[in-house]
């Protein structure tokens, strides 16, 4: 992995950057840019890019890759400044285009369940012996969860955004449409089961009409907890945003931390938070499988596959129901979960407490639901429709999320060097300003803040089929954690009009890979990825010199 060089300490000199709030001109070329997009082939442009790649010896990795590091000095642009580039109209949310959007979804989902059922069967007949004919149908049934699974990402990206009140301007309209997005989900799978069973009995025909109404209804209420149940998770989510790139307070996708044995610095530190002392100690989250397994398997080739196939399978729910790859700080000996009213994650918030209860009440009604949809036209037809599907969301909205936070350019810092209100790096002995707690809605709505914190994120392309049905949440995810009450349909509009304001704080992997040739698919960035980003370590040299006041960069499992 490459290092970065700026006066020594990563810095930016303010004058490295160009006005382009003022001018509104794209930034010049040998301009420092961390920006993958942008590749830099000329030893001119190296000289001149102080975010170039260095053989310095005090962090290199062992990895080849070509990727620029972010900067980690404060950014000469504030929050204002980015909202005064963006157009007005883009903050507007139309409930009537946020309406039509997830009404397309639904009817797309709807369609493709209702050609799968109808057409399969007949295209491919069950009482067919053809070894020929069942393969087929196979590969017909794997391409209706692939699809279905996609358009379902789609709305679910749709109940994301209700949490983030990006649906419409109500608050209560958002909440409503977040929690029965999940239901009307469950209504669109079984829909198409009608086609299996138009010629059962009319008291069966009830029965499967009351079945899928107790399950809509607690579906509901609980937003489908296989999936992501819709108060707690939009709660823990929203602390994710208000804490983005801390390996203390961060909420999800929290890399182990690893110190260099030079190092004096780190191992402990005295931070003042509102006056009062508090000892930071080191935080190594390390990872279950790396106890398990051992790292030098993990850094193989068969042992990455396996971390690979346990983070698109289980880690969704590992995450959801052990915090795995959460917040490492919660306290020890507690079931840290996103459905236990006495989770750490809800304890400062008694609202928050009842809205996980209510979801836990409706658990016993959805297992129901399922029971009886599975006992009364078969547990098969269960898992085709719904469960199949569910399995490629699940996979991938963790492949999503993942890349959006995992990249060799982004940076990580301890609770001493991290800071979103202030956007800067805090000197120690600071104390933080009476009244502004971290990670509160103030720093959303503060002009004059710098978003440091908030840019350690990169947008990724997934070409236009994937983004259309995604609704551009990989490609605009930097602006989405700077103004998270855009709607998809502005978030490219205002992603373009920031670019330029952004220059080299904007990540974004365009397609190079680590060979600085070939093109990153999704598939072969989660492998790369998973490789050179499997623990975070400061630089030898200023963690030595700043301890846990150092930025954290992402190194591979065994160097």
């Amino acid at each position: 992995m490459c290092q970065s060089v700026v006066n020594r300490r990563g810095r930016a000199s303010a004058s490295a950057f160009i006005d382009v709030a003022a001018q509104q001109q794209p930034m010049k070329k040998n301009v420092a840019t961390t920006t993958v997009e942008e590749e830099t082939t000329t030893t001119t442009m190296k000289k001149n890019n102080p975010f170039a790649s260095s053989s310095s010896s005090s962090s290199s990795s062992s990895s080849s890759s070509s990727f620029q590091r972010q900067p980690t000095s404060t950014p000469p642009f504030t929050i204002g400044t980015l909202r005064k580039a963006i157009p007005p109209h883009c903050f507007e949310r139309s409930l009537l285009r946020s309406s039509l959007s997830l009404a397309l979804d639904l009817a797309l989902a709807a369609a493709l369940a209702v050609a799968a059922v109808a057409g399969i069967p007949r295209l491919f007949p069950y009482s067919s012996s053809s070894p020929l004919v069942s393969l087929l149908r196979g590969l017909a049934w794997l391409a209706y969860w692939w699809f279905q699974g996609a358009i379902c990402t789609g709305i679910w990206v749709q109940a994301h955004e209700c949490g983030h009140q990006a649906f419409s301007e109500s608050r209560g309209v958002n909440d409503a449409v977040g929690l029965v997005l999940h239901s009307l989900l469950l209504v669109r799978f079984f829909f198409s089961s009608f086609f299996f069973f138009f010629d059962y009995s009319s008291s069966h025909f009830f029965l499967f009409v009351s079945a899928l109404s107790l399950s809509a209804f607690s579906f509901s209420i609980t937003s489908n907890q296989l999936q992501v149940p819709y108060f707690s998770w939009k709660h823990s989510h929203r602390r994710h945003h208000s804490n983005t790139g801390s390996v203390d307070r961060d909420e999800v996708f929290v890399p182990p931390v690893r110190r260099n044995s030079s190092s004096s610095k780190n191992s402990s530190s005295s931070n003042s938070f509102g006056g009062k002392q508090q000892q930071q100690q080191h935080v190594d989250n390390g990872s279950s499988l790396s106890h398990i397994f051992g790292e030098h398997f993990l850094a193989s080739a068969p042992g990455r596959l396996a971390s690979i196939l346990f983070a698109l399978t289980l880690g969704w729910p590992s995450y959801l129901l052990f915090n795995v790859s959460g917040r490492p700080t919660y306290p020890k000996g507690s079931w840290t979960n996103h459905f236990s009213p006495s989770s750490p994650i809800f304890a400062s918030s008694k609202r928050e407490r009842v809205e996980v209860a209510i979801s836990d009440a409706a658990l016993a009604i959805v297992a129901a639901g399922l029971f009886a949809l599975g006992r009364t036209f078969g547990f098969g037809t269960l898992f085709f429709l719904y469960f199949a599907p569910l399995l490629v969301v699940n996979a991938w909205l963790v492949t999503i999320t993942l890349l959006q936070h995992t990249h060799p350019a982004l940076p990580h810092y301890y609770s001493e060097s991290w800071d979103w209100l202030r956007g800067k790096k805090k000197r120690k002995g600071r104390k933080r300003e009476k009244g502004k707690e971290r990670g509160s809605l103030f720093s959303f709505l503060t002009f004059f803040q710098n978003p440091l914190g908030a840019l350690s994120t990169v947008d990724r392309d997934f070409g236009p089929f994937l983004n259309t049905l995604h609704h551009h949440i990989a490609d605009t995810h930097v602006l989405h954690h700077l103004f998270s009450q855009i709607p998809h349909y502005r978030a490219r509009e205002a992603t373009d009009a920031i670019k330029p304001i952004l220059g080299p704080y904007y990540a974004k992997d365009s397609g190079n890979g680590s060979d600085g040739r070939r093109r990153r698919g999704v598939l072969r960035s989660v492998w790369e990825d998973f490789r050179e980003c499997a623990v975070v370590r400061a630089d030898a040299e200023e963690e030595e010199r700043e301890g846990r006041g150092a930025p954290l960069w992402f190194r591979r499992l065994v160097e």
